[in-house]
């Protein structure tokens, strides 16, 4: 009896070493494996972390329930509580989502913390909310609620708002990305390029960015389609109704205070620029940038009246003067086709 006590141990001790001298390769593999090994390392083994952190989420609620709140004097319990859930379960959706919008305003450089951090996990590559979200903390000025007129707690960062909207696209399952992710996007990417004190200077960068968009997209140039290539998805969807609207909105521009006023010089030759190359084939009211069906007399969003002109050059896309043969602006052979284009003469 005694003989088999001691081989049973003598076979104990054989496989405790031989785990011992596996561990560390084990280990090293494991985090090859799975990046995110080291987030769970304090957490409880044997899957008990989930346990525990449904737990906490509960003790959390309760918490919560008894503050009006959450300010200076109470933001530091609850980060801490709510860095104690991520540890316990990184891949928890809500916390980042629900919990973080929480301190947002009382801390907003400890969310973007975390959210990058949260960004940066294999646990959740495939996840776009939290980068969404990410990108709308980083994409605005962050007051504190109790100082709404003194400086902001956060400053607005467009071009880490623009990074993380693109990570959001590249993330969104299927090719048919929600609309307001793509307006985020082409919003920060307009702020991020703005240049000047100009006020239509957003107008300016948001279709200067987008018409770039569209010129790489259906460029032959090999520059430009090497450019293509390296973005493995499309992330402007239906570009050309965004242009449309774009010069629609940027031909009667306004600013903060609802009031119109007249585009600059730049963005005017930027609108007729993308007209011509892009919108060549349409008929566009001069003044408001509207389509006009076939027949119109008069702008129907306007009044503008409209008028019929012959054709339009192969070439160039210029609008071709009533009865030539050649196109008056680069000499191209034409044959005149009546097409509905609009004319800038005033409804009396």
């Amino acid at each position: 009896m005694k003989k088999e006590i001691l081989i049973q141990f003598c076979v104990m001790m054989a496989a405790l070493i031989v785990a011992a001298s596996l561990a560390p390769v084990l280990q090293k593999s494991q985090r090859y494996l799975n990046p995110d090994k080291e987030r769970l390392l304090t957490a409880p083994v044997g899957g008990m972390h989930k346990v525990i952190s449904d737990w906490e989420w509960m003790r959390f609620i309760n918490y919560l329930g008894k503050l009006q709140t959450v300010d200076e004097s109470n933001v530091k319990e609850v980060t801490e509580r709510l860095e104690r859930l991520v540890g316990l379960d990184p891949k928890y959706e809500r916390l980042y989502l629900d919990g973080l919008s929480l301190i947002q305003h009382a801390d907003p450089k400890k969310t973007v913390s975390i959210l990058e951090d949260a960004c940066k996990l294999d646990y959740l590559r495939d996840n776009w909310k939290i980068p969404f979200y990410t990108g709308f903390v980083y994409s605005r000025d962050t007051y504190d609620i109790k100082n709404q007129n003194g400086p902001p707690l956060l400053a607005a960062d467009h071009k880490k708002a623009a990074k993380y909207f693109k990570m959001a696209l590249e993330r969104y399952p299927g090719n048919e990305p929600l609309n307001y992710l793509v307006n985020n996007y082409v919003r920060s990417m307009a702020k991020m390029e703005m240049v000047g004190t100009a006020p239509d200077r957003e107008y300016l960068a948001r279709l200067r960015f987008l018409y770039r968009e569209w010129r790489i997209l259906h460029s032959k140039d090999k520059a430009l389609i090497d450019v293509k290539r390296q973005s493995s998805k499309v992330l402007i969807t239906n570009l050309e109704e965004r242009l449309l609207k774009a010069i629609q909105e940027a031909r009667n521009p306004v600013d903060i205070y609802d009031h119109r006023f007249e585009p600059g010089k730049e963005l005017r030759e930027l609108i007729e620029q993308v007209k011509k190359e892009v919108f060549f084939d349409r008929a566009l009211c001069i003044n408001c940038c509207y389509p006009a069906s076939g027949g119109d007399k008069y702008c129907t969003h306007c009044g503008t009246q409209l008028e019929f002109i012959h054709g339009i050059c192969c070439k160039c896309n210029a609008k071709l003067n009533p009865g030539v043969s050649y196109c008056q602006d680069c000499g191209t052979k034409v044959a005149p086709v009546l097409i509905a284009a609009p004319k800038a003469k005033k409804k009396k």
